[in-house]
């Protein structure tokens, strides 16, 4: 009976230092990976939006920057930074550690890309920007402009309802997280733009103020010049005149502009050809800027009726027909 006892002490003694071996080839195998450079198959790694602890270790696996996950995810639990890891696009100039690595995407800021959307785009041209950058995960690729405007919690065409600026985003960001950022920033602009706007405006519903814009949008970028052309629209639909502007009718065109207008086109009946239908066209027929919108909605007073191009960014404004024939026959035919 004691030789029993004396054996399954030693067993138990024998045992319990197989394991405090094991324990301790363990902790100094992590120590040794803790402090060793990694074997880096990539210098250059993404950290994609509102990933778990789990998908970043396993997201540096895939872009060849950690050998193993679970390592990692490990350290970054016993750091307490489950939730530190920042998305954004990441360059190493040298080999790292996974301790230095852990710091690295839990304490510097990464890199911003940065994507402008001009004034005056419309939403077609927009989508083809925003489609082409990299830095993004696209979702909307395949979507129809109806489907990604439900997708941001939107609804109605999409044309002119995203205000046009500079958005920085993180690479790994989701596409449809820039569209709604645009949509917005549009809405809440329009919203604030229309609790101040001047009276005795025709205007029914903010949406028919952001198609105004669109027009003096297209007609001019010169900032001075916005309000009077907004005065000069508002005078003909109080005289319920014809817009006649240029921009609607090539709008309404689509692929079948070419670069020049013909009598034929102005002639031509589209929803948009605003030489042949009264009012405002159905839909804005682009992006535009903030100041367009404040000049749709504070106007100048002006007697002004018609306008045309001078040819150096600015416009001859005319109260009459005969003058407007006078303008332009010296501006566009050259006539003295």
């Amino acid at each position: 009976m004691k030789r029993k006892r004396s054996r399954q002490r030693l067993f138990r003694f024998g045992y319990g230092k197989v394991v405090l071996l094991c324990v301790f080839l363990l902790v100094a195998w992590y120590v040794d990976y803790l402090v060793t450079p990694l074997p880096l198959r990539s210098r250059v790694f993404i950290i994609q939006h509102d990933s778990s602890l789990r998908e970043v270790s396993e997201q540096l696996v895939q872009q060849g920057v950690l050998p193993q996950a679970w390592p990692f995810t490990l350290l970054m639990r016993l750091q307490g930074r489950s939730a530190s890891a920042k998305a954004g696009n990441y360059a190493l100039d040298d080999p790292v550690t996974p301790w230095r690595l852990s710091a690295l995407i839990s304490e510097d800021d990464p890199q911003e890309h940065a994507i402008h959307i001009i004034d005056g785009w419309t939403f077609r041209q927009m989508r083809a920007l925003i489609d082409s950058e990299a830095g993004l995960v696209h979702e909307t690729k395949d979507m129809s402009n109806s489907q990604l405007m439900k997708a941001i919690g939107a609804s109605g065409p999409p044309e002119g309802e995203f205000m046009p600026d500079v958005y920085h985003y993180l690479p790994g960001m989701n596409d449809l997280q820039l569209y709604r950022r645009a949509w917005n920033e549009m809405q809440s602009e329009l919203d604030s733009a229309w609790k101040n706007r001047a009276q005795g405006l025709p205007y029914q519903t903010p949406y028919d103020a952001l198609i105004m814009a669109s027009l003096i949008e297209k007609e001019t970028a010169n900032a001075k010049e916005r309000p009077i052309i907004a005065g000069v629209f508002l005078n003909r639909l109080h005289l319920n005149m014809k817009l006649q502007t240029d921009p609607t009718v090539i709008y309404g065109m689509g692929s079948n502009y070419h670069g020049v207008l013909t009598r034929s086109d102005l002639k031509q009946d589209t929803p948009y050809n605003t030489y042949v239908r009264y009012g405002l066209p159905p839909t804005p027929i682009a992006l535009p800027c903030l100041d367009a919108i404040l000049a749709a909605l504070h106007p100048a007073k002006t007697q002004d009726l018609y306008f045309v191009s001078r040819g150096n960014g600015t416009h001859q404004f005319s109260r009459t027909l005969a003058q407007q024939i006078s303008a332009i026959n010296h501006y566009e035919k050259g006539s003295k």
